[in-house]
């Protein structure tokens, strides 16, 4: 077992500082001494300590003048500074506060050169500051890391896909979207099946520029409030919705809900007690060639 370390107390303006050295020649010095000297909570600096690895706090086992033993947490003289210099002026006594830059620019040449280490003067600001840098170098890469990635993703947001539509374009579509299925009292996501499955394409957002017009066109196809775009159906040209659906032998839900998913307008006329619903004959023709040729579709 190692035996106890005298405790030798160092006056540094007028306050005594608590220090050991040990046999190889090490100088250690008190943190509870410190924080009593600077107005400190030991309790949380002693735990803020132990968790920096530089800091490589030690117990030791001292004794003072009377040869009394004690255990007391101690700091390697080198790490004096750069602890100090974490220590905001905030956190003391508006009165200790010139006491804390002396300790932090001072105290460590003045107790090297109590126990004849050298040194001398002031400690180097810039050398601390260095120090303190090349510390907490991987944070900074990591802050200036996230930076990077910000202004790569604001690069790439601002890259148009070539051969694909731009956002200009992409909001004139989703505008045609919006007035649709307001003309139509359906979610707007109920038109972007109807225009996927009339292109063709699983999201318009990559749509093509080559299909733009297309996409568009059949927008505006469905829209009720420009009939210039379309001629209004007459009476003779549409069908009753339950005969479209006896005719393809379905009910007249499967036959509606078959209607939508291909994108046809459904004609609701409201009256006294019920509602009459209609589709144009051509597009019945259509619905039923679907059917013919992809007959899953039914299921």
């Amino acid at each position: 077992m190692l035996s106890p370390l005298a405790l030798v107390p160092v006056s540094f303006h007028g306050q005594a500082i608590d220090c050991v050295r040990t046999p190889d020649g090490k100088v250690l010095v008190s943190i509870r001494r410190l924080c009593e000297n600077l107005g400190l909570s030991y309790p949380t600096q002693w735990r803020k300590l132990q968790g920096l690895d530089w800091a490589c706090v030690a117990m030791m086992t001292t004794h003072d003048e009377s040869g009394r033993n004690q255990e007391m947490a101690m700091l390697p003289l080198d790490s004096v500074p750069m602890w100090l210099a974490t220590i905001h002026a905030t956190k003391v006594r508006a009165e200790l506060r010139p006491a804390l830059v002396r300790y932090q620019t001072e105290c460590r040449d003045a107790l090297a050169q109590h126990f004849g280490l050298g040194g001398g003067g002031q400690v180097s600001v810039d050398a601390l500051v260095a120090r303190l840098d090349q510390r907490f170098a991987p944070v900074a890469a990591i802050d200036g890391m996230g930076a990077r990635l910000k202004a790569l993703e604001a690069k790439i947001s601002s890259i148009e896909l070539d051969g694909f539509i731009n956002e200009d374009q992409k909001k004139e579509v989703d505008a045609l979207i919006q007035r649709v299925a307001k003309d139509h009292n359906v979610d707007f996501r109920k038109v972007h099946g109807w225009l996927k499955i009339e292109l063709k394409v699983s999201t318009f957002r990559y749509l093509l520029i080559s299909r733009l017009d297309d996409a568009l066109g059949y927008l505006r196809s469905l829209l009720k409030s420009e009939p210039q775009e379309e001629s209004a159906p007459n009476l003779d040209e549409l069908v009753d919705l339950g005969e479209c659906a006896r005719s393809m032998k379905l009910s007249t839900y499967h036959f509606r809900t078959l209607a939508l998913d291909r994108g046809v307008v459904i004609h609701d006329e409201y009256g006294p007690g019920r509602t009459k619903s209609f589709v144009r004959r051509r597009d019945l023709h259509k619905l039923q060639a679907f059917v013919a040729h992809n007959p899953r579709a039914l299921n």
